[in-house]
């Protein structure tokens, strides 16, 4: 649930930044994004025996 919750404030906050402009390559919002992929990848290689 958390990588997910990082994925969708990532993505809110893009989209806030997309309406203004504001967005350039290497803003902070590419951050969320890893840290939620890589939230996500873990908490999938630790239950991988639920899947």
């Amino acid at each position: 649930m958390f990588g997910i919750l990082l994925t969708t404030i990532g993505d809110v906050w893009y989209f806030y930044l997309q309406t203004f402009d504001a967005y350039v390559e290497g803003h902070p919002v590419e951050l969320l994004w890893y840290s939620s992929y890589w939230v996500i990848t873990y908490g999938l290689y630790k239950h991988k025996k639920a899947i």
